[in-house]
């Protein structure tokens, strides 16, 4: 049964999969995502752990979070140790990638990431709560000796993040006029 139902499961990722194109990240930015990027001035990486199929086939999770640290200290964001205390005005950035093998070997992937930061409810400014204020991912399929490539993939995501980034900081000519008047 379970191994219909992960069958199942695979086949409706493909078929999803086959309505979009692959490598294709979620929507477009809201005003409210880029603008919680402006003034942060370090992220904390978290990889979430992988399914046990993906590391059999190459992938870690140390070769993910590597790939995601070089991406942001070569744009110039810092990016914060186990050992660094978190301020309000970093981030933590989440990159988590799930996937379900199919009987034929490939894997139906989903590659997300999301920044969570410390915000304050309008309704109680008094209490600080995390919240994810940015987020995007791509999905993809690979074969399972293509299963590093996805390392690539991440990157893209990490890509976006620092385009944004870059975007509400004034680090780069693109993106969108972001004043300070606005509340979130």
């Amino acid at each position: 049964m379970a191994g219909a139902r992960t069958s199942l499961m695979a086949i409706s990722i493909i078929a999803v999969l086959g309505l979009m194109t692959t490598g294709c990240a979620w929507g477009a930015r809201t005003d409210f995502e880029l603008e919680s990027l402006h003034g942060l001035s370090g992220i904390y990486v978290i990889v979430q752990k992988l399914n046990p199929d993906m590391i059999k086939d190459g992938l870690t999770v140390d070769m993910l979070k590597s790939e995601v640290n070089n991406k942001l200290s070569a744009a110039g964001i810092k990016v914060l140790s186990k050992s660094d205390s978190l301020s309000s005005k970093d981030g933590i950035l989440v990159i988590s990638l799930s996937s379900v093998k199919s009987k034929t070997g490939l894997h139906a992937c989903s590659v997300d990431a999301e920044l969570i930061q410390v915000t304050t409810l309008a309704r109680n400014p008094d209490k600080p709560c995390p919240a994810t204020t940015w987020a995007s991912g791509i999905v993809a399929v690979v074969s399972p000796e293509n299963v590093t490539h996805l390392r690539e993939t991440v990157g893209e995501v990490v890509d976006d993040f620092v385009h944004d980034y870059q975007s509400a900081n004034g680090t780069s000519g693109a993106g969108p006029n972001i004043s300070g008047d606005k509340v979130l």
